[in-house]
């Protein structure tokens, strides 16, 4: 029956998806693999055919007689840790102790007997935080008190005596992070919330919420989002919930739901991924509450109104389905008909209107009392998406018979997805007339669940699996089928371990463990492996397929063959591997003639030999050309020419090196020059404005005019400007340009024509730049003899007239406008003038260039972009956020320029360069990471500003980089300039990138970045240290060498990937030994290890595991190897009073929290380190101790107990 069931889902399956065989991707590949590289990793995928993960459940079985005979062991309080599950019970010999199974008779054990004889320690209410068990027992001495167990008898202890003459009354247990939350008595306080560590000092009450001895009424406490939720009473707020996050100060009222001292009442609370539900009475009644985790965020889901008589009751949270839940309730509104119905099941999504109802039952009895289906005992199956759960079932008659007779009524088996169509009885025949369900179990596993249900006939209840179908529902019996099948005793316990599931029943031999392996019926799990072993180095994992490491030795290519086999089917697949060995490349051509100012193609080398991990160049390129170290390239624009000149370039990898020379000539591009207007028609004794050639090539190193230009004409590198002092007829020339590469030459013509009869200027306007001198102009007449000269007007001051030389000249500082003078020529005949417009220009900066030409026009001079000369264009000042003063150089007057030049005015200095980043407030200047937030303000300003605490942007603060142990500079993101930020996060700075994100834990040390154990020592060095530096050989700090790691094909950056050979069978693995220096085929040699943490002495910071460091207690006087001898610390700050010479704490920053934060560090990373190997390495380490800082500890929920109400 049970199979053909299966067997059926298969072929429905095939025939929707039908895959003959299984398969492997890529069928087949290839790698070229460099020696001594790490290479890219490789995974393979599988593909199953269509029935070949299904593995049908194994029958159940006994996992061990604990109490032989018929006697029962009673096995209860189940909590997996690992693959292993512990549990409670009664051997007959030690009473009801804590036992653990693997699922074999061999590995099923007692772990400790806690109250020595046969009374037992009643193990009670266990919760698993990281790899620990806590729970309640009682020794006989203490009373019931918290337990914690690593799985081992050493390891079982007593947390601490809390109530010291009673039992402390342990209830309401939570984890959050790595501590566990719980109710205790300590006989004082009451019962109040108590936090523990696993230690005896970690160990404390964390609030005394109702002052006095009556306690807080603790109650539903879970675990959400980093903090436990529960349910506290004190007098001012009454019965509400309240959060901790395992500290005192982080405990604390969540929300008060009901304002006042009466309190909310509230209910068990449950978890829906990223919310939780709970029952409470708000301001308006008994309501279902969602909440986010914070107050706002707190409300209810529907909300009651006794004024339209829309009330709820008896809300109970069955089970969530993802965010949204399932839960049974009474109520409803009457005008949807459904207000006085009974305990019916709901569901919601967290909102009213998504929030419905499904009456199962519908209306009343025939005696006109409420029907009610009272769903309990539910759970959410992931696998079909239904809430599979028991409710009572009638059809509505007062004595629950049918018109055949039948009693049909009684609790049953029902699947709901959440609507009314949706839901209904699984095996509708599995009921036992009657039957109040007050003794039910249920769990999901895989495609089932299982659940109690009673057989037609039979007078007990039995084990069921079911895949929410009528017929595949079938009861669980042992493979032997000549016996009865076990039966469901009351109160059954069910867990799931690894696939396997552990429950408790009842045979002939009393009420003992049973499993059934296998019993999700999902997966048949694939071992990838590969013949014949690959290359030293290289490894595949088992699980996903993967291959990765770096090869040690080269080879040439060989075939391997790559298998996933599951216990059903195998597939293969092929993978070509070659292992070349140190770098071998070429660049072709290796000569390059290049031309300057001309970018040359980009140049990449060809590899031939091994990876190349680092690139180098010698000597440096020309300025322009550009290597790129890390894939060997060269590019770039030549800006200087050159004779040719070798380089070499360097490619290494950790196999080794190779060199290849190439060759670099630059050149310069051969002149090419160009006249706009070739044919210049001049006039005698006047200023011919300046004929500048256009240069489109190379840079020219000489030139030349033939024939001579005529008098009063000048050639000064290809200009040619003057005042001609004769006329002629138009006549060529021709000028040349020359470099090393050639020459090129351009034709111009000149005439010059006599002047004009009468007075004749050089210059017929005046243009002229303050405290500049300007170009002399001079006169003369034309058409007779002057006897005189005369100056009508004034020319600005410092301006001089000459009458006997003929000429104007001088300096002027004086700003003129729309100024003129004029000559007066006196002849014997008649007299003769000339106007001369005149203006004088500003120049704030006193760079012989005008601010603003002001509408006039002129070829003389050039008009100035940058007025105040502080290295920002006039344009960028004007139209910049803030705008900037382009006539002041320093706009704010802090001393510190608006642009990044200094500026002198003369011999008086103006400001220092900036950037001034703030150049409209005298406050601050400077913003190096560009964030909007000044470095500094300083003091006597009224401004808005507020100083950065992180002025180079690298996610350290400035406090902490200037502190006297930093090695990293608050102004630097980058401190040694290696690319790696000194803080987390990537540092760009005005669109230029710095680095990317680290922490760097070398900041001051260009060849080292990466410490992942954080033992000082740097993962890999790059080059040559700076500051001392030795590598390390175990980057994880598990005590496996890097090299170990690598032959065995672990991860040498994980600590919890390390080999786990043990050849002597000494609890030390075969790489602890080597790295410990002890022998690891001698049993009889092993590390000394004085504290029991599995960590040498030779590499343990704290040997005697009290919290001080050896070299902390060596300083302070006391004994390193004496758990019990620790430093004395009146203050409690973490520095002994041997070294504490300020026993009183100041308001200045503590020096001391440099050393206890460097102290705890350590220790932690050392915990870490060897937290994680215990993990791992339990079944070749028997006795690890465990410590609990070293694990994200998994959330659990323990809900209060309740009584269920039987059905009348």
């Amino acid at each position: 029956m049970e199979k053909s069931s299966l067997e059926s889902e298969i072929l429905d399956s095939e025939s929707n998806n039908l895959v003959l065989n299984p398969s492997i991707s890529p069928i087949s590949t290839t790698l070229r693999l460099a020696n001594n590289t790490p290479m890219s990793d490789v995974t393979f995928s599988y593909t199953p055919s269509s029935n070949g993960q299904i593995i049908l459940p194994e029958n159940l079985s006994l996992v061990s007689d604990l109490r032989p005979g018929s006697s029962s062991s009673y096995p209860d309080a189940f909590a997996i840790v690992g693959n292993e599950l512990f549990f409670a019970a009664n051997d007959g010999i030690h009473g009801e102790e804590l036992w653990k199974t693997d699922g074999t008779l061999n590995g099923t054990v007692l772990v400790k007997d806690i109250r020595p004889g046969s009374s037992g320690s009643g193990i009670n209410k266990p919760i698993v935080v990281g790899n620990t068990v806590f729970f309640k027992a009682n020794d006989g001495i203490h009373g019931t008190e918290l337990w914690k167990s690593d799985g081992t008898a050493n390891g079982t202890v007593l947390v601490k005596d809390i109530h010291n003459t009673s039992s402390s009354g342990i209830d309401m247990m939570a984890s959050v992070g790595n501590k566990l939350i719980f109710k205790a008595d300590d006989d004082i306080h009451g019962a109040e919330p108590w936090v523990s560590d696993g230690t005896p000092s970690g160990t404390y009450m964390l609030k005394d919420m109702r002052v006095g001895s009556a306690g807080s009424s603790v109650a539903y406490s879970i675990n959400f989002d980093g903090k436990v939720y529960f349910r506290g009473y004190t007098s001012t707020y009454g019965s509400e919930i309240w959060q901790t996050d395992g500290t005192i100060n982080g405990t604390q009222l969540f929300k008060d739901v009901r304002p006042g001292q009466a309190g909310n009442s509230m209910g068990p609370i449950i978890v829906a991924d990223d919310r939780f539900y709970f029952k409470a009475r708000g301001q308006y009644g008994i309501a279902l509450f969602v909440s986010d985790g914070t107050a706002n965020g707190t409300h209810e889901v529907m909300m009651p109104n006794s004024s339209a008589d829309t009330t709820y009751g008896s809300i109970d949270v069955l089970a969530a389905a993802g965010s949204n839940l399932f839960f049974s309730a009474w109520g409803g509104t009457v005008a949807s008909g459904d207000r006085y119905t009974g305990q019916e099941l709901w569901f919601t999504n967290g909102t009213e209107n998504g929030t419905i109802k499904m009456d199962l039952l519908p209306g009343n009895k025939t005696d006109n009392t409420t029907r009610n289906s009272g769903p309990k005992g539910a759970v959410y199956h992931p696998h079909d998406g239904h809430l599979y759960f028991y409710a009572w079932s009638d059809d509505g008659l007062t004595n629950g018979v049918n018109s055949n007779g039948d009693n049909i009524t009684g609790v049953k088996l029902w699947k709901s997805d959440g609507t009314l169509n949706g839901t209904h009885i699984i095996a509708p025949g599995l009921v036992k007339p009657g039957w109040k369900g007050k003794h039910i179990s249920i769990i999901s596993a895989g495609l089932y669940v299982y659940a109690s249900l009673y057989t037609p006939g039979e007078t007990d209840r039995h084990w069921y699996r079911t895949d929410g179908t009528d017929n595949g529902t079938i009861q669980l019996c042992q493979a032997n089928t000549t016996q009865t099948c076990v039966t469901h005793p009351d109160q059954a316990e069910m867990a799931m371990v690894d696939g396997t599931l552990y429950f408790e029943a009842e045979h002939d031999n009393g009420s003992e463990l049973y499993s059934i392996k296998n019993s999700t019926g999902i997966i048949a799990e694939v071992v990838w492996s590969v013949y014949p072993s690959l290359p030293l180095g290289l490894s595949i994992n088992s699980t996903d397929g993967r291959i990765s490491g770096s090869p040690l030795a080269v080879q040439n290519t060989t075939q391997y063959t790559v298998w996933a086999n599951s216990s059903l089917e195998s597939a293969s697949a092929t993978v070509n591997i070659e292992i070349v060995g140190a770098p071998e490349f070429s660049y072709e051509p290796p000569g390059y003639n290049l031309m300057r100012l001309h970018q040359m193609p980009d140049v990449t080398p060809m590899n031939i030999g091994g990876v190349v991990e680092s690139w180098e160049i010698v000597p440096e390129l020309p300025v322009g050309l550009i290597f790129d170290s890390s894939n060997g390239e060269i590019s770039g624009t030549p800006t200087v020419n050159q004779p040719t000149t070798t380089y070499t370039v360097w490619g290494n990898n950790s196999a080794g090196d190779f060199s290849f020379d190439i060759s670099i000539s630059i050149a310069e591009e051969p002149p090419n020059i160009v006249y706009q207007d070739p044919s210049i028609e001049l006039t005698q004794y006047i200023r011919m404005d300046d004929l500048v050639p256009s240069s489109n090539g190379g840079l020219i190193d000489s030139w030349s005019i033939d024939p001579q230009l005529p008098l009063g004409l000048f050639f000064d590198n290809g200009t040619i400007s003057g005042i001609p002092s004769v006329n002629q007829t138009e006549q060529s020339y021709t000028v040349w340009a020359n470099n090393s590469e050639g020459s090129d030459s351009d034709i111009i013509t000149i005439e010059i024509a006599p002047p004009p009869l009468g007075i004749v200027a050089s210059q017929s306007e005046l243009i002229l730049v303050e405290n500049i001198a300007m170009d002399i102009v001079s006169l003369t007449y034309i058409g007779g003899n002057v006897s005189t000269w005369e100056l009508e007007g004034e020319l600005p001051t410092g301006l001089i007239f000459d009458s006997t030389n003929l000429t104007i000249s001088g300096v002027t500082s004086e700003i003129v406008s729309g100024g003129s003078v004029t000559i007066w020529a006196n002849t014997t005949l008649m007299p003769d003038s000339i106007s001369i417009p005149i203006s004088v220009l500003l120049d704030t900066d006193g760079d012989a260039m005008p601010d603003d030409f002001g509408g006039l026009s002129t070829s003389f001079l050039t008009e100035d972009s940058d007025d105040d000369n502080d290295g920002l264009s006039d344009n960028y000042e004007q139209s910049s956020s803030p705008n900037t003063d382009p006539l002041l150089a320093d706009t704010d007057g802090d001393g510190v320029c608006d642009g990044p030049i200094d500026v002198t005015y003369g011999s008086v200095d103006i400001c220092t360069s900036g950037y001034d980043y703030f150049p409209t407030d005298p406050s601050a200047d400077s913003d190096i990471d560009g964030d909007g937030l000044p470095d500094e303000v300083r003091d006597g300003f009224n401004t808005t500003l507020v100083e950065d605490e992180d002025d180079d942007g690298d996610g350290v603060s400035d406090i902490n980089e200037s502190m006297e142990i930093s090695k990293s500079d608050p102004k630097i993101s980058d401190t040694d300039s290696d690319g790696i930020c000194d803080g987390t996060v990537d540092v760009t700075i005005r669109g230029t990138w710095i680095c990317q994100a680290g922490p760097d834990a070398f900041p001051d040390d260009a060849s080292a970045y990466l410490d992942t154990d954080s033992d000082g020592l740097p993962d890999e060095l790059f080059g040559n240290s700076t500051t001392g530096l030795v590598e390390d050989f175990d980057d994880d700090g598990d005590q496996s060498s890097d090299l170990s790691e690598i032959e065995n094909g672990t991860d040498p950056k994980d600590p919890l990937s390390f080999p786990t050979d043990d050849n002597d069978s000494d609890g030390w693995t075969n790489s602890q030994e080597m790295f410990c220096g002890t022998d690891k085929n001698d049993a009889s040699s092993f590390p000394q290890d004085r504290d029991a943490d599995m960590w040498c002495d030779v590499d343990d910071p704290d040997d005697d595991n009290d919290g001080w460091t050896d070299l902390m207690e060596k300083d302070c006087g006391s004994n390193h190897l004496d758990f019990g001898d620790v430093p004395g610390d009146d203050d409690e700050d973490g520095i002994c009073n041997l070294l504490d010479s300020d026993k009183e704490e100041e308001s200045s920053f503590p020096i001391w929290v440099v050393f206890v934060i460097l102290a705890v560090g350590l220790i932690i990373a050392g915990y870490v380190r060897m937290g994680n190997i215990s993990k791992q390495m339990e079944e070749v380490i028997a006795n690890t101790q465990y410590d609990a800082t070293d694990e994200i500890w998994e959330d659990s929920e323990d809900s209060e107990e309740s009584t269920e109400d039987e059905k009348e």
